[in-house]
């Protein structure tokens, strides 16, 4: 029994699959004999809906297909004995076991019968017939347009020579840039979509070419003349920029004088800009650490797309050695395929042990795109991403304590940092909101400000109110707060330094006579009487 429901299973599925094949053949012979005769819009999508609809019908698609299943498998399995009948009930008399047990036995290797392309070739020679009228219409139909751009208006030689020229006709060639891929085009509607670099040309007849000068007048209000070609005018020209213009015409009279026989409406110049590779890396940390027991390979991925074509793509990675002043730096460049895609998702590994990086050292890399655009390609690059190799040999426990939370522990003491910094927020300026452009402007200028304090302790700039160079030797005298006045008939200050004097023996501070000034060495250093004081006090730097 289970061979026999199998098969009977086999052929229902097959049946489904059937229907539902014929339906969808109908939907595409109904919506190519629509589009070919009328346009392949909402009437086709209507019409292929329609013909899903009588094909659901015609198939009866959503019936039960046991009934037709079990008669076909009795015509194409004649050793059923008509027996499928017994399928369908639930209790058995021992005849009746005994009957399904030895068909059972007989179609144990047996296959289904293939129904699935059951009464199916006339509706697909139906569809077939559509696909070549739809075709043969398409090309009817852009041979007669053709034809029709093409074909001028003659001239009418016999018009009277005091009759002004009267407008027929005017039509517009669009020859895009050899690298988008798109084909001329010819249209009579003058408002121009196009890319820049397009080759734009106007055609225009009259019916008479006699004493007529025509003219193409731009937004600047400039007149462009037109050249006379057989029976018509033709003017050629470069997109550049988007704008307006118009079309004009001028007749000279019997009489010599120059008057205006047309004058078009004013027609858009729609100028479109070929766009810049759009780079979309998957890392999405601008700063990383390395450590030795890290992998010597990274593995870098990145999404890369274009509107037309993406001639080359590289990594660009610049290797930082060394600190202070003393850095030098060295770039490589890695191109990457494939080429000349539109989309792509592209990977590079990077071998660090092949780069010598090594502790200490900061690798910065970039993504950078060029497309196909003539005769300058656009360029694009993504943000800059860092990866910090770091030296755990030089690191103190204060560093290994926060190095969990401080993220950028050199981000204070780096210039390049902040200049890196600064020229991103000049690059996306336009592309954020004012508040956010102001908030990252006063992070950037309070990470100079924390760097200057950190160095200007060299430059006399120990303090906030002292960066910028204001004058080290205020008013006064610059050791005020580190020497001891005395008076001479200030008797207590006499014994205090006196007693100061017995205290330190020994040592290098020494106490002088009353009423003499004196000062003490507060450095530590053994500071001679006879140094400078401004230079003792600096000795400590």
């Amino acid at each position: 029994m289970n061979e026999l429901k199998r098969i009977l299973h086999s052929v229902i599925y097959q049946l489904y699959a059937n229907a539902l094949l014929v339906s969808l053949l109908l939907c595409l012979t109904f919506y190519l004999l629509i589009a070919a005769f009328r346009s392949p819009g909402i009437e086709a999508m209507v019409a292929g809906v329609a013909g899903l609809g009588l094909g659901f019908y015609i198939t009866r698609i959503f019936q039960s297909k046991k009934a037709q299943a079990v008669q076909i498998i009795h015509q194409k399995l004649e050793d059923t004995e008509y027996s499928l009948a017994l399928l369908d009930k639930t209790d058995y008399t021992i005849a009746e076991q005994l009957q399904l047990a030895r068909l059972d036995d007989r179609f144990a290797d047996t296959s289904a019968p293939k129904v699935i392309f059951l009464r199916i070739f006339p509706y697909l020679g139906i569809c077939i017939l559509a696909i070549g009228i739809y075709a043969f219409s398409g090309t009817l139909s852009s041979t007669s347009a053709a034809a029709s751009l093409d074909t001028k208006p003659s001239i009418n030689p016999s018009k009277p020579a005091n009759e002004p020229p009267v407008f027929l006709q005017a039509r517009i060639k669009i020859q895009s840039p050899a690298y988008t891929g798109i084909p001329e085009k010819s249209s009579t509607d003058l408002n121009v979509t196009a890319y820049v670099g397009s080759k734009l040309s106007w055609q225009v007849n009259f019916d008479t070419n006699r004493k007529l000068s025509v003219c193409l007048i731009n937004s600047k209000g400039e007149e462009l003349v037109f050249k006379p070609v057989k029976n018509y005018f033709e003017y050629t020209d470069r997109l550049s920029n988007a704008g307006i213009y118009a079309i004009k015409a001028y007749w000279q009279n019997p009489e010599g004088k120059k008057m205006v026989v047309y004058q078009s409406d004013y027609y858009r110049l729609e100028a479109l800009l070929d766009k810049a590779p759009k780079i979309e890396p998957e890392s999405k940390e601008l700063y990383t650490y390395h450590f030795q027991k890290d992998s010597k390979t990274v593995t870098l991925a990145a999404k890369i797309s274009d509107d037309f074509l993406v001639r080359q793509t590289y990594i660009v990675a610049t290797l930082a050695r060394g600190t202070g002043e003393n850095v030098k730096f060295r770039e490589v460049r890695f191109p990457l395929s494939p080429t000349n895609f539109k989309e792509s998702r592209l990977t590079k590994t990077i071998d660090l042990k092949s780069l010598d990086f090594t502790p200490g050292d900061e690798l910065y890399y970039y993504w950078a795109a060029f497309d196909t655009k003539q005769p300058e390609p656009n360029f694009s690059k993504s943000d800059t991403y860092f990866i910090v190799y770091r030296d755990s040999t030089h690191l103190e426990e204060s560093d290994l304590a926060t190095m969990s939370v401080n993220l950028l522990p050199e981000y204070f003491r780096s210039q390049r940092q902040i200049i890196i910094d600064t020229e991103k927020l000049i690059a996306k300026r336009k592309k954020i909101h004012t508040s956010e452009f102001q908030y990252l402007s006063n992070a950037i200028g309070f990470d100079q400000k924390a760097l200057r304090l950190r160095y200007g302790q060299f430059l006399g700039e120990e303090f906030e109110n002292s960066i910028g160079g204001h004058d080290l030797q205020p008013d006064g005298n610059v050791l005020e707060g580190y020497i001891h006045k005395h008076d001479s008939e200030n008797e207590e200050a006499k014994a205090f330094a006196f007693k100061l004097g017995q205290q330190a023996e020994g040592q290098s501070h020494a106490v002088e006579r009353p009423g003499e000034g004196h000062a003490h060495d507060h450095g530590g250093a053994g500071a001679s009487e006879d140094k400078d004081p401004l230079a003792a006090l600096m000795e400590q730097y």
